[in-house]
């Protein structure tokens, strides 16, 4: 036994008449089927004209099916009702696409994929994939989307799915800045040595939000006595960190904690709060990928 598929069967109301539609089917090549001969041609259409072929007709252009051993119809059948897409997903896949997954429609021979700003409004057919899965790229960074998909069959649509939506990711975040030598932070002295403040510059940070983390090394060689000393962000800012300076610990102190960084530019400043003087040695910022 052999079988394979035979297409572009001409289905027509009358032998001298136009194609009314054209089928597809399985084929059985063997000995007690359908051989590729001309005789083995013959044989077969006159089975699917008397409604004795042993396979169902599929029609080409919308999927319809004409079940086995039976009369083809003389005009085109109406492409079968085609259910929704279900148990559809929107899952971030990087930070500029978001990947769409679904079950796959039985009679679907493509589906449709629209993208919203805000899930009720705004729709725009972004692809028409052929399988269960379809990225979209080239998005905005740490922005929503939402997605409906139905399934086609030539001109046949089915229903919308459910809509769906996912938060493209922001990238990862690490910067690190050098303090100035021998610089000192310290509180107002006299007019001529008035209080200093170590400012340094942090560009383009992904996301205003209050989850990054920071290192930083100060230094007290050569003081004694202690002290504290503060981080804040940009020069009307309120201190959001309060971290102690004491000189016998060894002249160098690691500061670690949470900052808030506003999305862009940042300037990250070390100011005296009380007690001894201090330098900073460094500062290290970083944000995991993520949302």
């Amino acid at each position: 036994m052999a079988e394979g598929t035979q297409n572009n069967i001409r289905i027509k109301a009358s032998p001298n008449g136009p194609v009314a539609y054209t089928v597809r089917t399985t084929r059985e090549t063997g000995t007690n089927g359908f051989p590729l001969t001309t005789q083995g041609n013959a044989d077969m259409a006159a089975a699917i004209k008397a409604g004795t072929y042993p396979f169902p007709l599929v029609v080409e252009d919308n999927g319809a099916v004409i079940p086995a051993n039976t009369v083809p119809p003389t005009t085109k059948p109406a492409a079968p009702a085609l259910s929704a897409p279900t148990n559809v997903s929107a899952a971030t896949a990087s930070g500029t696409s978001i990947n769409i997954t679904w079950n796959a429609v039985s009679g679907a021979t493509g589906y449709q994929i629209e993208r919203s700003p805000n899930g009720s409004s705004g729709w725009t057919q972004i692809g028409t994939p052929t399988t269960a899965l379809y990225s979209d790229t080239g998005l905005t960074t740490g922005s929503t989307y939402f997605y409906r998909v139905r399934a086609t069959s030539g001109s046949a649509t089915s229903g919308y799915s459910s809509v769906v939506n996912a938060t493209t990711s922001y990238p990862a975040y690490s910067q690190t800045k050098q303090g100035t030598p021998n610089f000192f932070v310290h509180p107002y002295v006299s007019s001529t040595n008035q209080e200093t403040k170590q400012e340094m510059a942090f560009t383009d940070a992904p996301k205003t939000a209050s989850d990054y983390a920071f290192s930083a090394i100060i230094r007290t060689t050569g003081i004694s006595g202690s002290g504290q000393g503060g981080i804040k962000v940009g020069s009307n800012g309120t201190r959001q960190v309060t971290f102690n300076t004491v000189a016998a610990d060894g002249g160098t102190r690691t500061i670690t904690g949470t900052i808030s960084l506003q999305q862009g530019d940042n300037t990250v400043i070390f100011e005296h709060v009380s007690g001894i003087w201090y330098q900073v040695d460094s500062i290290t910022i970083t944000r995991a990928a993520g949302a």
